[in-house]
């Protein structure tokens, strides 16, 4: 899916004659997009522009109050930003319900790069019973903290069990380590890990009255001077849950995020540092 010539360009200079520097957007909605859209482009630069102006935009943002001051509502994704995948395509995707929500922990984004690689995901993922990690591409994902590899793809299987519904389905989800922006000649590089993730088929719930058509997700952890990482997350789903309003689903999916957050930073204190 990520041509080998990316992995190259990251880790070697880039050659004179190559087109200008890209443009990335400012504008969160058109950022996000961007990202997801951009993930697998050959050219590291689409990426690192990318996460310089999402950087420079989550500085502008108190990260310290409460979710949904700190989460906005972008713009569908269209055909163009998901060509590279394989997803359901009968479906609308204006049908989706999007949200994005920024965070920050005490982590740095080496332990969320180890972390992402456990097998057993259940503990960054309250909701979930059931959420096994499989790495497609490489033995394993043990490559991937210190950047011996860039790039890890993996299958998982997840059990989703809360207020709304329970359901099986796989997710496919990519893993790229990208640097933050071209950095000064006295300034350090600082890197980001990026995931991108889809449903390639929908899935029934249980109760065969709750269906998940569609799911994409854009992670982004960016690293920071301090040792702390910034998080972004942006999820644009759609599904069928009977009798419960969209706006009750987006704040479930805000709250579910967060969550998220919180559950990442808990379980990088326990599984790397529970015996300090």
């Amino acid at each position: 899916m990520l041509r080998s010539a990316l992995l190259i360009a990251v880790a070697a200079p880039l050659a004179a004659c190559q087109p200008p520097s890209p443009e990335a957007p400012t504008d969160l909605s058109d950022l996000v997009r961007y990202l997801y859209r951009e993930f697998d482009n050959e050219d590291p630069r689409f990426l690192e522009e990318g996460l310089a102006n999402l950087d420079a935009f989550v500085d502008t943002v108190d990260l310290e109050t409460p979710a949904l001051d700190r989460s906005w509502i972008p713009d569908y994704l269209t055909e163009e930003d998901v060509d590279a995948i394989t997803w359901p395509t009968e479906r609308d995707l204006t049908a989706t319900i999007p949200i994005t929500v920024a965070g920050q922990g005490p982590w740095g984004v080496t332990e969320h790069g180890r972390l992402q690689m456990e097998p057993d995901q259940t503990i960054t993922e309250p909701t979930a019973p059931t959420y096994v990690r499989t790495v497609t591409n490489a033995d394993d994902g043990t490559c991937f903290p210190d950047r011996s590899c860039l790039l890890i793809e993996t299958s998982n299987a997840v059990r989703r069990d809360n207020l709304l519904m329970a359901v099986d389905f796989i997710l496919l989800k990519d893993f790229l380590w990208a640097r933050i922006g071209t950095p000064e000649e006295d300034e350090e590089e600082r890197w980001a890990v990026v995931a991108r993730s889809w449903f390639e088929q929908s899935w029934d719930g249980d109760e065969g009255n709750t269906h998940l058509w569609t799911s994409f997700a854009m992670d982004v952890w960016m690293g920071q001077p301090d040792g702390t990482t910034r998080r972004v997350q942006t999820l644009w789903s759609e599904s069928d849950i009977v009798d419960v309003e969209d706006e009750v689903v987006r704040n479930l999916l805000r709250s579910s995020i967060d969550d998220i957050f919180d559950a990442g930073d808990a379980a990088i204190e326990e599984l790397y540092y529970g015996d300090d």
